[in-house]
């Protein structure tokens, strides 16, 4: 009888051995899922610990940049004809951002690449599939880009290099909103970028401001018959003049490296748990109140 290599140190004698195998593969199966459920919960577990212990040092550098936009805004002057001033720590000026856009659908994308090989750019397409390169797109004119069927926007001027948008960005609360009301309306993504585009030029929901958010919520409010209550702040939340406001207060106040000051006030004077999430009625309180203190720091000064 010719002899058989042995591939594993474990054999198998008979059928009960083999329903015996069959049971311990379940149970290490079971345990082994254990193991894993006791790691992910450990690692949700240091998320929530790491976003708890970040988020008052994430609010004080978004505080932070509040004030040097405000600040550079307020002394612009001061730069004369340059639009920088480089400091110690970094520069803080003004520059004027841009941005290539593409139509969406795969047939407008589909004539693009046609006519830039028809004008020899070919180093502007990249393959095996055949997609746009936005970095050698940039190359070429304004004119150039157009006549081809893309877009070169010019935004508005920013102060801050660090931070240029003036606008408050996108909350994860606004992004579930569109999400959960897009979905009741039967929309796929390629529905809410080109929707996202028509308001903000740019077809990325992560990169909407604030503003451009609330718009969209209100106008998938609309579509699905939901009352929509315009605020100017987007979705019922305090303007971002009333954000900024609130933020020139806190650092008149000396509060601009105590982030939890601000928002033990917030809590305490209407029980919300960031500014963002202010309604104007509140947020009016809330600049109320931090005037009142402010003049009777000046007061307590003079006297």
């Amino acid at each position: 009888m010719a002899r058989r290599k042995v591939t594993c140190a474990l054999q198998l004698e008979n059928w009960q051995q083999a329903d015996d195998a069959l049971r311990q593969i379940g149970e290490n199966r079971r345990d082994l899922a254990s193991v894993e459920n006791m790691m992910n919960e450990r690692i949700a577990d240091a998320k929530a610990d790491a976003e708890a212990k970040g988020r008052p040092i994430k609010d004080h550098i978004a505080m932070l940049e509040q004030a040097l936009r405000e600040f550079a805004t307020l002394h612009r002057a001061d730069l004369g004809k340059a639009k920088s001033r480089t400091l110690t720590f970094g520069k803080v000026g003004f520059r004027q951002s841009t941005r290539l856009t593409l139509p969406r659908g795969a047939e407008k994308v589909k004539t693009i690449i046609e006519e830039l090989l028809r004008r020899g750019m070919k180093e502007c397409v990249v393959y095996p599939e055949p997609k746009i390169d936005k970095d050698a797109l940039k190359k070429y004119s304004a004119g150039e880009i157009a006549e081809v069927g893309a877009t070169w926007m010019k935004k508005r001027w920013g102060s801050n290099k660090e931070a240029a948008g003036m606008a408050l960005k996108v909350t994860s609360a606004q992004l579930k909103a569109i999400f959960a009301l897009s979905r009741k309306l039967g929309m796929d993504m390629e529905d809410l970028h080109g929707m996202a585009y028509r308001i903000s030029g740019t077809d990325s929901l992560r990169t909407l401001s604030g503003r451009e958010a609330g718009r969209m919520i209100e106008e998938l409010k609309t579509r699905c018959g939901q009352p929509v209550i315009r605020t100017g702040g987007g979705a019922g939340r305090a303007t971002e003049a009333q954000q900024r406001k609130i933020f020139r207060l806190t650092c008149e106040l000396g509060w601009n490296d105590q982030p939890e000051r601000l928002r033990g006030y917030i809590r305490r004077m209407c029980k919300a748990d960031d500014v963002r999430f202010l309604t104007p009625q509140q947020a009016s309180v809330v600049i109320d109140g931090l005037t009142a203190m402010r003049d009777g720091d000046r007061a307590e000064r003079k006297a």
